[in-house]
């Protein structure tokens, strides 16, 4: 897929050496960054992938929660 298909808005930073292609498992020697939000402007999807209940502590819980909020808000107005 060509880079101005898509945007993505979140991703971590490496922490699993496994990850599904979609087909099958793959295994690597150093970990995968991961997409957890996207979003594709000639669609006007968004794709949100996160897992805020595994955040530990009240602030991370919540702010996480208002960050998906605001996404989710400039999504349906199109301002992302």
């Amino acid at each position: 897929m060509a880079k101005e298909d898509y945007k993505l808005l979140a991703w971590t930073n490496g922490i699993s050496k496994c990850h599904w292609n979609g087909l099958n498992e793959e295994i690597s020697d150093k970990p995968f960054n991961e997409v957890e939000i996207i979003y594709y402007p000639k669609s006007n999807c968004l794709g949100i992938q996160g897992h805020p209940e595994m955040l530990f502590g009240d602030d991370a819980y919540d702010e996480t929660i208002s960050y998906l909020q605001d996404l989710l808000n400039k999504f349906l107005n199109k301002e992302l």
